[in-house]
């Protein structure tokens, strides 16, 4: 069974190449990978490596734990774990039944510009806003 090891604090300087030379003489590597920035393709400075069986997974970390270094930078060898599952955003939503916008929380409005729900107001507070539109 394949497994993967995840491998971090690479140096900038890491090639793919350097890499494969180092944990290659642990068993055959299937997969090989060095994450990188999409622009520029500068290192993020961890990447993982996937072996053919287990028992080569465990000589590369076992024989790594510790002080190994890999182009003048300290490397963390580790089992990689498993990606857990993406949710989809439960954001918040207005309520379907009573359908006011007033019960979403507002959090990156100013106060002075969050909606006011005019029902929490008495109606002496809200007769000066009116009072323009009545005329004698």
């Amino acid at each position: 069974m394949p497994l993967k090891i995840f491998i971090g604090s690479l140096s900038f300087n890491t090639t793919e190449e350097g890499l494969r030379r180092r944990f290659q003489r642990y068993g055959t590597i299937t997969g090989l990978a060095i994450m990188r920035g999409p622009i520029h393709m500068e290192s993020w400075g961890y990447g993982w490596i996937t072996y053919s069986n287990e028992q080569s997974a465990s000589r590369a970390i076992d024989d790594n734990v510790g002080h190994s270094f890999l182009d003048n930078a300290r490397i963390r060898v580790t089992y990689a774990r498993t990606q857990s599952p993406i949710r989809p955003y439960r954001g918040f939503r207005p309520n379907p039944i009573e359908g006011n916008i007033e019960s979403l929380p507002q959090p990156h409005l100013p106060t002075r510009l969050r909606i006011r729900d005019s029902r929490s107001r008495s109606p002496d507070a809200l007769s000066h806003r009116s009072s323009h539109l009545h005329r004698p």
